[in-house]
């Protein structure tokens, strides 16, 4: 015997449709529930549907049996408010029944909130394909590259023995070259996860030989090699002195992030910069050499790192 629900639910959508058909019972997940405990109790008068967190699975699943588009939309409307993204498992739901825009919208969620979804229980649940897809996104949200290392740590520690073998092919996602070099020592190349494994070895002598400014990251060029934007991490365009707009000499560092489009002031040169001097770039610092003011030729060689900003002459010798 049918429920009030699937019968009167069933022929409203048909008549809206004007495909009056015989009512058919729904399947063993749908088929049994009374009205009360598919809709919950009072949320089912005037032929509305209140759509709750309590009843939004079995709406949807019923929906997309029937093939109501118009009910449909307006669970996936529900879950699109933001509330149910908690959930890890809505993208995999979305996917399975046909919902691309609600699946999309749980992607870019999850990539977003990942450093506070990764806290959960349900996160430790995440199947393995979702979570290398997650970490090898460009566009996963995180403050630094370490948070990355330790979400996936954390991933499969939560059970070492099945997930051991998936290691390798996690950490090969974590952009390692980006990692600070005091992290990667205590806490990356020391974890038995890492020493243990010669393929995860590799990995760190590779983010260490690229640190030590031993090759340039275009030199291989890989998903490693490429900082996630979240971490502002970017190579910029670097300007040191120059003229203003009234060809004022100017003795300022600055740079220019083409990934924001935005200017930015680093320092400013201790000493009057003149003209004729040379810059070159060796890893993150700068090296500018010679210059000439008021007809005195500077052999002079300023050595500007990066990080922090400082400035340091090593050799100076002036002559007319």
């Amino acid at each position: 015997m049918k429920t009030e629900f699937e019968i009167d639910y069933w022929k409203r959508e048909t008549l809206k449709e004007e495909k009056w058909k015989k009512p058919h019972l729904l399947p063993g997940y749908v088929a049994g529930h009374s009205r009360e405990s598919v809709m919950g109790p009072g949320c089912f008068t005037r032929g509305r549907i209140t759509v709750t967190q309590d009843n939004v699975d079995l709406l949807l699943k019923t929906a997309d049996l029937f093939q109501f588009p118009r009910s449909k939309r307006h669970v996936v409307l529900f879950w699109s408010s933001g509330g149910c993204f908690q959930r890890l498992e809505i993208q995999d739901f979305a996917e399975a029944y046909a919902c691309k825009e609600l699946a999309a919208s749980a992607r870019r969620f999850v990539l977003k909130n990942i450093m506070e979804l990764a806290k959960g229980t349900d996160f430790e649940r995440l199947p393995w394909k979702r979570l290398l897809e997650f970490v090898s996104d460009d566009e996963l949200c995180v403050d630094k590259e370490e948070t990355v290392y330790q979400i996936a740590v954390r991933w499969v520690k939560a059970d070492l023995q099945r997930r051991l073998h998936y290691w390798p092919e996690l950490l090969q996602q974590v952009r390692l070259p980006f990692v600070r070099r005091f992290f990667l020592l205590a806490h990356v190349e020391s974890d038995p996860l890492v020493y243990l494994s010669p393929t995860c070895l590799r990995m760190v002598n590779e983010a260490r030989s690229f640190q030590s400014c031993e090759y340039d990251r275009h030199d291989r060029p890989c998903h490693r090699m490429r900082p996630r934007p979240s971490t502002g991490l970017a190579e910029i365009l670097v300007v040191v002195g120059g003229c203003d707009q009234d060809c004022d000499e100017l003795v300022t560092v600055d740079c220019y992030n083409p990934h924001t489009g935005q200017w930015r002031y680093l320092a400013e040169f201790p000493d009057h910069l003149g003209g004729g001097y040379s810059i070159a770039a060796l890893g993150n610092d700068m090296y500018v050499t010679g210059k000439l003011s008021e007809d005195i030729k500077s052999k002079a060689v300023m050595l500007i790192q990066s990080n922090p900003v400082l400035f340091s002459t090593f050799f100076k010798n002036n002559s007319v």
